[in-house]
């Protein structure tokens, strides 16, 4: 929850060794949008499987929900079109794990239709 704020390296230990640990990124671009980048970097290059990777939610109110989803969109583009500048994704991977983080994760997860 919250990328692990402030133990991310601690949660991201734990998600490399242990392939039933989620990552849940909520809020995390609320508490730090520095912290939220660095560590989204560091998520897709050390956990082995980005189908536990997921943006969810646990705020008060509308405008927070809101607030929070427009500020990790706009910085999950960030880091999404840094590795495609860098090499590391193309552009078609870039846009899956995006649709992953925001989607399709949670409704595997969840087990959820539609």
């Amino acid at each position: 929850m919250h990328m692990g704020f402030p133990w991310s390296d601690d949660m991201l230990a734990l998600a490399f060794a242990y392939p039933n640990v989620w990552l849940d990124i909520c809020w995390a671009a609320l508490l730090s949008p520095t912290f939220f980048k660095r560590v989204l970097h560091e998520m897709i290059e050390s956990v082995p499987d980005e189908s536990r990777l997921m943006f969810g939610g646990d705020n008060w109110h509308a405008e927070e929900t809101f607030g929070a989803i427009r500020a990790a969109r706009r910085i999950i583009g960030q880091v999404v079109q840094e590795k495609v500048d860098t090499g590391y994704f193309t552009e078609p991977d870039a846009r899956r794990l995006a649709g992953k983080i925001f989607l399709t994760n949670a409704k595997e997860l969840y087990r959820l239709q539609g």
